[in-house]
């Protein structure tokens, strides 16, 4: 009996140590990940501007984005505006159209400023939508040279 004894308990030692070295190497979700692209200040409602507008500029393109979501599956959406070749555009806006889109992260991928032509990367998190209202402001040199 004391055999038994002594056995069952040197087995109940070795599942103790063994599961807290298993929780040691369990993955902590606590922790942020460094490899992952969607930090806290992207995953906000506030707007991402790139550029001003001011008097002279106007607004040459508004579209609203909207994408449904995919279960347990991300949604990555390119949107491409090319304006007439004389626009230079000043300003961008994207905003968040309503209230399950927060976890879409929004690159500027060609193009932009400058440029009479911009290319906008969106891309959802896993399960979420995309809605966003891209606004576009440039100015148009209409010269009679």
């Amino acid at each position: 009996m004391k055999i038994f004894a002594v056995v069952l308990l040197v087995a109940i030692a070795a599942g103790v140590y063994s599961n807290e070295e298993q929780g040691a190497n369990m993955l902590n979700y606590e922790e942020k990940d460094p490899n992952i692209k969607m930090e806290s200040d992207q995953m906000t409602t506030r707007p991402h501007v790139w550029g001003s507008y001011g008097p002279n500029d106007r607004l040459i393109s508004r579209t609203v984005h909207v994408i449904s979501a995919l279960t347990l599956l991300t949604n990555d959406q390119e949107v491409t505006y090319r304006g007439h070749e004389k626009t230079n555009i000043t300003s961008i806006v994207v905003q968040e159209n309503g209230l399950n889109g927060f976890s879409t992260q929004v690159d500027l991928l060609d193009g932009g400023l400058y440029h009479n032509f911009v290319t906008i990367g969106l891309k959802a998190g896993r399960s979420y939508t995309i809605n966003k209202d891209i606004r576009i402001y440039a100015t148009i040199n209409c010269f009679n040279n």
